[in-house]
């Protein structure tokens, strides 16, 4: 049976939770461990957060609350052709009061501490509610970003991203740039690679996108050991989610769904990008949870790294730098 574009604004539900980056096939393979319901495939709207939220959100729904913890969707500005703050009653600028510096994402437990503090506030409200899990940066220790620092085997390659034009052409700065870019597009254009980070890789330039930090440090297996321990971690967190908003409010229709997939090594590919035509990157779940299933949910705890809360900040003139910096400490932008 083939699968039908999710048109989220089209389907019945009171609170629609988005996992960023989620694989339908992932998915599907853990869920039964935290929720009981009825799951489907579906086609996303985009192959990115810009394509799907355009594609996804045409009007001004005065009923929903976004609880956002993808820096695109902001109650300030407008980046990538998103302007949430057109599109709802509020947007919950998680992504930015939430975010750890330590973890380089935005904690589950964040999302949930602010979805339910406005849920009491705005009970009659429909919410969006944003996870970046299991997107990028990983929770886990195990694939921690000080872990990968640590690595004797690729210290020095985060350390200094031109160290290699150094020791062999030694180029003035503002050349090595260039010099990057140059590579990049011969290659690609002589097509001997479509894929940059093969680039990188033969000239031992260090990562742009933390996903291949991870690839580097612990092989493909590793990397998709790491999104797999990212989307349980990312599960747990919304299992407690939805135990508690059915616990208060039995009636209500919860929806787990993504805005896209995610790329982990298939066909020589990694990550996402908007306007692909994947079926991976295209793939999502949608399901609709019946109940919660119960779970030790202190084991749960320990995958996250133990950190103080940040506190709230203002909005200054600073909104685009602090925006494009959550961005491209995610491997969004550069």
């Amino acid at each position: 049976m083939e699968a039908d574009v999710i048109k989220v604004m089209e389907e019945k539900w009171d609170f629609l939770i988005i996992l960023d980056a989620c694989r339908y096939d992932y998915f599907s393979n853990i869920y039964e461990d935290y929720f009981l319901g009825e799951l489907k495939k579906g086609i996303s709207t985009g192959s990115g957060t810009p394509d799907w939220f355009k594609n996804s959100f045409p009007d001004f729904y005065s009923d929903v609350i976004y609880v956002s913890g993808n820096p695109y969707i902001n109650s300030k500005i407008e980046i990538s052709g998103c302007c949430a703050k057109n599109h709802f009653f509020k947007v919950i600028d998680v992504w930015n009061f939430g975010w750890s510096d330590k973890l380089n994402t935005v904690p589950p437990r964040e999302i949930n501490e602010y979805t339910l503090n406005f849920v009491k506030k705005f009970p009659r409200k429909r919410f969006i509610i944003h996870y970046l899990q299991p997107h990028e940066s990983y929770l886990s220790r195990n694939f921690s970003v000080e872990d990968i620092l640590k690595s004797s085997n690729h210290k020095h390659k985060y350390k200094n991203v031109f160290k290699w034009v150094k020791e062999i052409w030694h180029p003035p700065p503002q050349r090595r740039i260039s010099l990057e870019k140059l590579l990049n597009f011969l290659f690609v254009k002589t097509k001997l690679t479509k894929n940059t980070w093969k680039i990188r890789d033969l000239l031992n330039l260090p990562p742009i996108v933390y996903m291949h930090a991870v690839r580097r440090t612990y092989g493909i297996d590793g990397l998709r050991k790491a999104y797999e321990m990212n989307l349980k971690a990312g599960l747990g967190y919304v299992s407690q989610l939805c135990a508690k908003l059915l616990h208060c409010q039995l009636n209500k229709n919860i929806v787990v769904t993504s805005d896209h997939g995610e790329l982990l090594g298939e066909g020589g590919d990694y990550c996402h990008r908007p306007g692909s035509r994947d079926s991976i990157l295209r793939e999502v779940p949608f399901f609709r949870v019946k109940c919660v299933k119960a779970r030790e949910l202190d084991a749960l705890r320990e995958i996250v790294a133990e950190e103080e809360k940040e506190a709230e900040e203002r909005f200054t003139k600073e909104d685009e730098e602090r925006v494009k910096a959550r961005l491209s400490a995610l491997g969004y932008i550069g």
